[in-house]
Formats: C-alpha cells, sequence, structure tokens
C-alpha cells in the first residue's frame, strides 16, 4: 500500500510538472487582449511567443478560448485531459478494472490539479 502512495506521488508530481512546461510553451500574450473576436496573427506581441506558441493559436481560432483551456491555456483545467494517459498507464497495470478505479482517477485528477495549481503560482 505505501508502493502505491508513493507511485502515486511520483507520478502526479511529474505530471504537474509537465502540464507547467507544456502550458509554458505555449504561452504568447495578445497585444489587445480585450478584443476577443476576429484576432489575427498581427495582434500577438513578438516578444511573448513561446516554441510551441502556433499551436496555442491553432486551437484558439480553431476550438476556441474556452475548449483551449483544458488542452493548455489554464493549468488547472489540464489536470483533466493531461493526467488521464499518465493514469491508465500506472494505474490500470496494477488495478484490474473495477468501480474503484473510477474513484482513483478522479482522486488523482483533483490532486493533479492542485498540484498544477500550486506549481504554477
Amino acid at each position: 500500500m505505501l508502493t502505491n502512495l508513493i507511485i502515486f506521488c511520483i507520478i502526479c508530481f511529474a505530471n504537474a510538472l509537465y502540464i507547467i512546461g507544456f502550458n509554458r510553451a505555449t504561452y504568447f500574450e495578445w497585444m489587445n487582449p480585450t478584443i476577443s473576436y476576429n484576432k489575427n496573427n498581427d495582434e500577438i506581441d513578438e516578444d511573448s511567443k513561446m516554441v510551441l506558441w502556433k499551436l496555442r493559436y491553432w486551437s484558439e481560432k480553431t476550438i476556441g478560448e474556452f475548449w483551449s483551456k483544458p488542452l493548455m491555456t489554464c493549468p488547472t483545467c489540464m489536470a483533466s485531459v493531461h493526467g488521464f494517459i499518465p493514469f491508465l498507464i500506472t494505474y490500470m497495470s496494477v488495478y484490474t478494472l473495477s468501480p474503484m478505479v473510477v474513484i482513483y482517477w478522479l482522486f488523482y485528477t483533483l490532486t493533479l490539479a492542485g498540484l498544477a495549481t500550486l506549481l504554477n503560482k
């Protein structure tokens, strides 16, 4: 049981660091953030562009600002999407498919969201 808790902490911490890193790698700033419609590439602050800024730009233009939050713009929200695969890889190999896995996944996601939020601040 203690081994599972240690694995949980390590995976959760590593996943939170990945989320923060991915969020920062896709970062850029709009020149005028109050106008949310018809934004184009000319309105991006050139000094704020990070290495994967085009991915976030595409996401915001294609699926919108709200749905981009769990993908790359909000570290707290990103825990729900970016935490699913590490949880499956780690815990599905240990536990069989049962209703308790859903509770473990919920606890993992909430813990990951809190940890990513703390690390982001």
